[in-house]
């Protein structure tokens, strides 16, 4: 009996070594619904001389088998702009906000049916995450910010070590399009040079900012011009004053007069969704697309002790417009192809995916990168399937796998919830895209 029992005690032992951290399960959460998955939330600590700070939301997989599904971490761009307020309780979240930015309600197409979702706020200084030095505040670039989110990783790793084994994936969108290549990166060099590995086994990116100089830029000109915001005149001196080797005053000149007619011609639409209702000059303050209801509910001091927010009350902010200016410039305009021909190498699955109606990164933009990388094409040029319509198109290459969301802007998860969860669903499964 006492061998049975003293057996019984190491297996409790074990088990709750394996077990979550507890000091950052999030209860009581204000105006939430009853769930039956469990939460955690809190700032990770990955750098105690900088005094350096990551902050996060995790939701278990609303699903019978949670602990059997892969484990995904979110990213969202800016840069500086936060994962949990555009992509928890925005996007692909269990949650969004309610009108009232006093409660929350609950997302039909949380993509937490389908894995384990982590939402972390990158680069420092977004949101809930911090540093305590100084010179910190400098310049933000690609690298930092990889190799921070990779020290929180591994740190995550150690207060839940049950996800260890998991398949582990990165998804994201726009600027995230620097962030995900750059940090899948790292965790590969992490995973040769360690023995503990990070078993990652692919991304995938919405709308990705990828090459700004040579695909993005000109690929959104092309594509007010595509969908009638701007005048052929104006998008053929756009072409000719600039693109590349054109520097000399008069190209300077003549290329900043064209940007501002286009900004002037863009300023009354939405550019993230040219057919989106839009917040501008002429809408008022109760229009529905100028309201934000997240904003008020992550300044709740109720909702940031809820989240373990230390040093509160902290003024949460969507987007940081400090860290985009003082992003290093070059790694903006930095193009990320070499890093995909380096990552191809790695046997990843990739699937970039874009909102066919955003005019920040457009799919002609995307599309003309993709065929620049001169890939091998597996499946051609489909429409795919959601039910019994055209969710978008799609094309299967030996390398990744590129498909668009009808009737989408920047942000799928927004517009098309429904087939955003399910192309997201085909990737994690890794299955092509459904064909009529």
């Amino acid at each position: 009996m006492r061998t049975w029992i003293h057996l019984l005690l190491v297996l409790l032992q074990v088990a709750l070594a394996l077990a979550a951290d507890p000091s950052h399960l999030v209860q009581g959460l204000p105006g939430q619904p009853e769930v039956g998955f469990k939460q955690y939330a809190g700032q990770v600590e990955i750098n105690a001389t900088a005094g350096r700070a990551l902050f996060y939301w995790f939701y278990e997989a609303d699903h019978p088998n949670a602990s059997s599904l892969p484990l995904v971490l979110w990213l969202n761009g800016g840069p500086g702009c936060s994962s949990i307020g555009a992509g928890a309780l925005g996007e692909t979240g269990p949650f969004r906000t309610n009108d009232s930015g006093t409660g929350l309600v609950r997302n039909p197409y949380s993509w937490n049916q389908a894995a384990n979702l982590i939402f972390l706020e990158v680069p420092y200084n977004t949101g809930f995450s911090y540093t305590n030095l100084y010179s910190d505040g400098g310049f933000y670039t690609d690298n930092q910010t990889a190799i921070d989110s990779l020290l929180f990783l591994l740190e995550f790793l150690t207060k839940f070590p049950e996800y260890r084994q998991n398949d582990f994936f990165i998804t994201g969108e726009s600027f995230a399009g620097h962030f995900i290549p750059t940090l899948a990166s790292q965790i590969l060099s992490h995973n040769e040079q360690n023995g503990s590995r990070i078993n990652l086994k692919g991304f995938a990116i919405g709308n990705p900012s990828t090459d700004n100089d040579d695909y993005d830029a000109p690929g959104n000109i092309e594509f007010l011009y595509s969908h009638s915001v701007i005048s052929e005149e104006l998008y053929q001196e756009y072409k000719t004053y600039c693109g590349r080797g054109r520097n000399d005053d008069e190209a300077l000149a003549r290329c900043g007069n064209a940007s501002s007619q286009i900004f002037a011609l863009t300023g009354y639409i939405d550019r993230y969704n040219i057919y989106a209702p839009t917040c501008n000059l002429l809408s008022g303050p109760d229009d529905e697309a100028c309201l934000d209801s997240v904003t008020p509910y992550l300044n709740r001091q109720d909702v940031q002790v809820a989240l373990h927010v230390e040093t509160r009350p902290v003024r949460w902010r969507l987007c940081n417009p400090d860290i985009d200016r003082s992003y290093l410039p070059l790694d903006k305009q930095r193009s990320m192809l070499p890093v995909y021909q380096s990552l191809f190498k790695s046997d990843l699955r990739i699937w970039i995916y874009s909102g066919d109606l955003d005019s920040i990164v457009s799919t002609l933009s995307t599309r003309s990168w993709i065929k620049a990388l001169n890939l091998t094409i597996v499946t051609p040029w489909y429409a795919w399937n959601y039910t019994n319509q055209v969710g978008g198109w799609t094309e299967v290459y030996s390398e990744m796998t590129f498909a668009t969301v009808r009737g989408s802007g920047h942000q799928p998860p927004v517009d098309k919830p429904g087939q955003a969860l399910t192309l997201f669903q085909h990737f994690i499964e890794g299955k092509t895209l459904p064909s009529f």
